[in-house]
């Protein structure tokens, strides 16, 4: 649902954003959900988590304040009807979660080559993303991207797998979800 209602959000957004005179897309794109939205996890306590990907354009060229402003309009919409705006600031409204192929690839490269704590975090919630409005075939073309470099970068999934091992055991001695720590 929460696909569907970002989606929505992102049809909207873009009929807004031609409303008020900005035109359509400057390029193919596509909107993504990530995290628990993407693996479509998302339980009583949900936020949003989305990035823009987008076919060409530099940080904060033309391309890029477009897909701003839509970013924006997508996390109002959804803050609007009840999905609160991402505490964490991963909202496609926010410059690290939204950029062209070409920038996401930078960012994959970077994350693997020299992961820090603020890295992996952002690392866990995007390889779980989904594309749920726009070009399926540029979203499909920055998983296959992400998934290769991952591929054999055995120090980066070393760290990964060690913050993934530091979570706490949701269940207790019975088998019971723990509800205080």
């Amino acid at each position: 649902e929460l696909g569907a209602l970002t989606r929505r959000a992102g049809e909207l957004a873009e009929a807004k954003l031609e409303a008020d005179g900005m035109g359509p897309p400057p390029c193919p794109y596509a909107l993504l959900t990530l995290g628990s939205a993407g693996r479509g996890e998302s339980l009583l306590a949900l936020d949003q988590d989305h990035a823009i990907v987008f076919a060409e354009g530099e940080p904060d060229g033309p391309q890029d304040r477009w897909f701003a402003a839509l970013g924006r309009a997508v996390a109002d919409t959804l803050h609007a009807v009840g999905v609160p705006y991402c505490p964490g600031g991963v909202m496609a409204s926010e410059p690290a979660f939204r950029g062209s192929l070409a920038t996401w690839r930078g960012r994959i490269h970077h994350w693997i080559a020299r992961a820090t704590p603020a890295d992996l975090l952002n690392v866990d919630i995007f390889y779980d993303f989904r594309p749920v409005h726009g070009d399926g075939a540029l979203a499909e073309a920055l998983w296959q991207e992400a998934w290769d470099a991952a591929r054999g970068a055995f120090g980066f999934l070393k760290l990964l797998a060690q913050a993934n091992a530091e979570q706490a055991e949701p269940f207790g001695l019975f088998g019971r979800l723990r509800t205080e720590d």
